[in-house]
């Protein structure tokens, strides 16, 4: 890939990220996003035990993560241990680091 798209990516990605949280912490989109999908009546989302969201959307998505988190782990490991290609090293545990660290604190604030 071209360095300047490289370059433009890695720093549009964190300010697209951005602009979207404000968004969506200053309007009520994200409101009306979620308006059909919840009983008021009942407060409670109907669809909570579903077979979709609860086996493929949640259990099957947290195995995924679970089993991309292994081998990337793994092969971060094996890149650190044949001291091949440092700069895609240090790259691939910050990615692990990231990814660990964002489910621990879903995790924790559940």
């Amino acid at each position: 890939m071209n360095k300047g798209i490289e370059r433009w990516l890695v720093l549009s990605l964190p300010f697209a990220a951005i602009v979207l949280a404000l968004v969506f912490q200053y309007s009520d989109l994200d409101l009306k996003l979620a308006y059909p999908y919840f009983d008021q009546a009942h407060g409670v989302w109907p669809l909570r035990d579903h077979w979709l969201t609860q086996t493929v959307l949640h259990t099957s998505v947290q195995f995924m993560a679970k089993v991309f988190g292994a081998l990337l782990l793994g092969f971060t490991a094996y890149l650190y241990s044949f001291r091949k290609r440092p700069q895609l090293r240090v790259v691939l545990a910050c990615v692990w680091l990231s990814m660990a660290t964002g489910i621990g604190l879903v995790g924790y604030l559940k």
